[in-house]
Parts: C-alpha cells; structure tokens; sequence
C-alpha cells in the first residue's frame, strides 16, 4: 500500500485539508495507542482518516517540559533511550531516529499518513522523511 505523507509545512498545526475530514493523533500517543483509538472511533461509524501526529524529540528538555505543561506522559522506555546522551547533538539524533522508527511501524501498521509537529524547525522532519525512502 503507498503512503502519503506531506512535506512539513513553515507553520505547525497547518492542514491542507478541512477539519472535517481528517484528525490528528496527538504526539504523545505512541503505539498501540492511537490503533486502539482508531478501532473505537471506527467502531462508533466514523470513517475519516486519522493521521497520526508525530514530534521528533530534538531537545530532550523541551519535550519533557511540553510534557508537564500539557499533562502528557513519556513513556519510561523512550526515556530510557536517552541515557547517557549528554551531547545535543547525540539527543537529536537519538530523537531522530526514534522517529522514524514509529513513522515505520506506523506506516506498515496501515496509517493512511503522517503528520508532523514541526514547530517551525523542520530538517529533522526531512531527515525522517528521507530516511523512510517512500515513494513521491
């Protein structure tokens, strides 16, 4: 099946298409969360497509303090992943390649797309994007 998936846009948030007919998981949903989320929204006969929203963690105490703010949970295994790193550059890259990890297995688990939180930084979304080698 060929995936979709859009190039990031300048500003985080945009949509090329109505709210109406698309939703968007929100970033701190990792697998299996938002398969369980799209079964119980098909199963109430909604049939739009859900695109999961993806943040590439390039700043490890960026993410951990949008975290607090909004209530979200990082899961200890993802943490677990930045032991140790202490270089910035490392972080990212680490973040980077968590990423695509899950932009992987999302795709191969039947996302219809992606969709990225840019926060109007997004050569790591590229680099993402790159890195999964999909078909334009």
């Amino acid at each position: 099946a060929a995936a979709i998936i859009r190039p990031p846009r300048a500003s985080a948030g945009a949509s090329e298409e109505p709210a109406s007919t698309t939703r968007t998981t929100s970033p701190s949903e990792a697998p299996p969360r938002p398969a369980r989320c799209s079964a119980r929204v098909r199963a109430l006969g909604v049939d739009i497509p859900i695109m999961p929203g993806i943040m590439p963690i390039t700043n490890l105490s960026s993410i951990t303090r949008m975290a607090e703010l909004s209530g979200a949970h990082i899961p200890e295994e993802l943490l677990a992943r930045f032991a140790g790193l202490t270089e910035p550059a490392d972080v990212r890259r680490e973040g980077v390649a968590i990423a695509t990890e899950l932009c992987r297995r999302l795709l191969d688990g039947g996302a219809p797309g992606l969709h990225f939180f840019t926060l109007n930084r997004s050569r790591a979304t590229l680099e993402i994007f790159q890195a999964l080698d999909i078909e334009k």
